[in-house]
């Protein structure tokens, strides 16, 4: 959706962007498809070069304190990766994916790291989820189990796979693929809608459950204020409580879900996907834009999101 007042909106990015980070109120990291990192400022407008410290697709990614820490998978290679920029120094492009191919072939591929990475470790397994929390990160290894270290990866505790009985007849149901923090401790979530709260201490199970989902869980928001926010293909559902399996909030869009925040001053999920925009607060507007949004922000005290192709518009105005 075009925006009225266009000298708000920051430039297209210098490339197709993937995520973006917010590192303080002032900065900002902007991530792109092919594993590009640039600086935005507060105003979301690019801050000197892009760099490819990492040598293909950044697949995840947070910020924890000081450092960036990214993974980056070649599943044709069978290569995955885990590693820590420190953001007080300046990024550096690094080898490119051809380059680890061959280092693949020659059995080098552990010499191949992240360009200006502290620590870059090889992973024995697909990464699933990585969040911060507490200063501290924690990941989830495919059919290994949760991990939480400090930003040293120094490892605090370690625990095996979460599952729910219940969703072992589902191919997917265990799938954990989601982590967030929660009131001080980490709570998982798989894509049968299973979900739990583990101990920031020690990783011990504290509570869980299985929500039952119109279908497969795809993104997890959480808000304080706002509770879950839910997304399952075209599907999203909002919930307050968790202690009770079904869902009764649920809206639908015209495509798959980019990205929510929510907004403490309406009290209301705004939301942007598949050529549409969406403000779910007492009551549901919604209205169409040209492209895929991947992200919201506010700039200069408006909602403003990032579509696919790089180009900043407004949110839905209420």
């Amino acid at each position: 959706m075009p925006s009225t007042d266009a000298t708000i909106l920051p430039a297209k990015t210098p490339f197709p962007p993937k995520m973006l980070l917010s590192v303080s109120a002032e900065k900002h990291l902007l991530i792109g498809t092919n594993g590009e990192i640039i600086w935005l400022d507060e105003n979301f407008a690019s801050l000197g070069e892009s760099k490819t410290p990492f040598p293909s697709q950044i697949t995840k990614a947070c910020i924890c304190g000081d450092f960036f820490i990214g993974v980056w998978i070649d599943h044709e290679i069978l290569t995955a990766r885990l590693a820590a920029l420190p953001l007080e120094l300046d990024f550096e492009n690094g080898v490119g994916r051809d380059e680890v191919r061959i280092n693949t072939k020659s059995q080098s591929a552990a010499a191949i790291h992240v360009k200006g990475a502290i620590w870059s470790h090889a992973l024995t397994a697909e990464p699933l989820a990585l969040t911060s929390i507490e200063g501290n990160y924690a990941f989830a290894l495919w059919n290994r189990g949760i991990y939480y270290h400090r930003p040293d990866s120094q490892a605090i505790w370690a625990r095996g796979e979460i599952t729910w009985e219940k969703l072992s007849k589902y191919s997917r149901g265990n799938e954990l693929f989601h982590l967030h923090e929660y009131k001080g401790d980490i709570m998982a979530w798989s894509r049968g809608g299973g979900w739990a709260v583990l101990s920031s201490e020690n990783g011990d199970y504290l509570e869980g459950g299985i929500l039952e989902l119109p279908e497969v869980l795809d993104k997890v928001y959480y808000h304080e204020l706002g509770g879950w926010l839910l997304t399952c293909g075209d599907s999203v559902v909002r919930m307050t409580d968790l202690s009770t399996p079904e869902v009764c909030n649920t809206a639908k869009l015209s495509g798959p879900i980019g990205f929510a925040a929510w907004d403490i001053e309406t009290n209301s999920w705004l939301i942007t996907g598949w050529r549409q925009d969406m403000i779910w607060g007492e009551q549901i507007n919604w209205t169409s834009r040209t492209e895929l949004g991947i992200h919201i922000s506010k700039i200069e005290g408006e909602w403003c999101v990032l579509s696919n192709s790089g180009e900043w518009s407004r949110h839905l105005v209420k």
